[in-house]
């Protein structure tokens, strides 16, 4: 849930914008990048995200929408790919073995 103060330009915007990083585990967010997209155009003054420091603009929300549609992204690109569950999110034996090579 998102709350707008219009009369003070004030955003808070719950869970789907938090800090340092989004808050994605257990979540299925392509549903988020449109929401993130609507925040963009509104014009706060002040951001208050679901965790870490207050924002004077939208660039931390801007940022989160691009990391998300980059994954989103490639996400589809591996699937197109044939690509299974596994070998998407980087589980693969295979993969595990080359990492700790």
């Amino acid at each position: 849930m998102t709350v707008w103060v219009a009369g003070a330009g004030v955003l808070f915007t719950g869970g789907i914008v938090v800090h340092p990083v989004p808050y994605v585990f257990g979540a299925w967010p392509r549903p988020w990048i449109p929401v993130l997209r609507a925040l963009e155009t509104m014009p706060v003054k002040a951001l208050v995200p679901g965790h870490g420091p207050v924002f004077a603009d939208l660039s931390y929300t801007r940022q989160v929408r691009e990391l998300l549609e980059a994954a989103e992204s490639r996400m589809d690109s591996l699937l197109r790919l044939g690509k299974t569950q596994a070998k998407r999110s980087g589980f693969s034996p295979s993969m595990t073995s080359a990492r700790a090579s």
